[in-house]
């Protein structure tokens, strides 16, 4: 059966179009001896905790007839939404926005920038890859919310990077919404499908092995089945049983802020405090209006 409203999930069985294996090394026994479903009902209230996302928006295509380079134009935003008593999803929540107007082209350019109107890109390389350069523009707005917040946990919309650093102080959790590869063995994959409210995995460690980079991760649901499943991780800098604490409550987080499929079409997994950032991110780019450009 499948939910398309909100999941392209089989429901009735696993096949390869579904899973690809990871290539990570996975211990998957480091918090209990057995391999089952945890109950999370129990968990410690946080103060404040903070959500963050970037957006891309593809402006346009254009070509360059001097050199014959298709160009296409990228706008960038980035920021945090803060949910703590008395900041509401309003304004106040919305803390260090970072924009960034990037033009990559098919072939490399003797050119440094592209001004449209009064919009100046920056020209990069040919092989640039504007998602890599969100998951920058990302960490800028994390470093800049840093210096600026007490507030110690952060969802980051997405998986991890997999270098980054300067974050004392702070726990930073990647979530994952889709699910292209696994992070189980496949004899306990199908327990996945078995997962009911307020159910977690047990902690999962995996490496990657080349940067030599430890995280732990976990699935949940945040609606009553795997149709609102979420993969979470976070860096393994802490031990196993702060590592389960830290679990439960950001569980517990997740289903506090799941969207309402009311609102959001990509609920329950687009979370309410990013869905409303990148809304406000959509906002804050403006308008686009397409014009001559100039090369420099």
């Amino acid at each position: 059966m499948k939910d398309i409203l909100n999941s392209f999930w089989d429901t009735e069985k696993i096949n390869e179009n579904q899973w690809e294996e990871t290539a990570q090394g996975l211990n998957e026994y480091i918090e209990k001896e057995d391999w089952t479903l945890i109950n999370f009902e129990d968990f410690d209230a946080v103060e404040s905790v903070a959500f963050l996302d970037g957006i891309v928006r593809l402006d346009g295509e254009i070509f360059h007839k001097e050199t014959k380079a298709r160009i296409r134009l990228f706008s960038l935003a980035s920021g945090v939404c803060e949910m703590k008593n008395g900041v509401y999803n309003d304004f106040e929540a919305f803390k260090s926005i970072k924009t960034k107007k990037i033009a990559i082209p098919d072939k490399d350019l003797p050119k440094k920038y592209i001004i449209v109107r009064e919009s100046r890109y920056e020209i990069t390389s040919k092989d640039e890859d504007h998602l890599v350069l969100l998951k920058q523009l990302e960490y800028e707005s994390l470093m800049d919310y840093k210096e600026r917040s007490a507030t110690r946990l952060i969802i980051w919309d997405g998986a991890l990077p997999i270098v980054f650093s300067g974050i004392d102080g702070k726990i930073i959790c990647g979530i994952i919404k889709s699910h292209r590869k696994y992070f189980v063995s496949p004899q306990n994959l199908e327990l996945l499908y078995e997962i009911k409210p307020f159910q977690r995995t047990p902690i999962i460690h995996y490496s990657n092995q080349e940067l030599k980079r430890f995280y732990y991760t976990w699935y949940t649901t945040l609606n009553e089945d795997i149709t609102g499943l979420v993969r979470v991780e976070t860096l393994a800098d802490m031990d196993v049983k702060e590592a389960s604490k830290l679990a439960n409550n950001v569980c517990a987080i997740l289903r506090r802020f799941a969207s309402s499929p009311i609102y959001e079409q990509r609920a329950p997994q687009n979370l309410a405090p990013v869905s409303a950032l990148e809304s406000y991110l959509r906002s804050y780019l403006g308008h686009y209006f397409f014009d001559s450009p100039i090369f420099a």
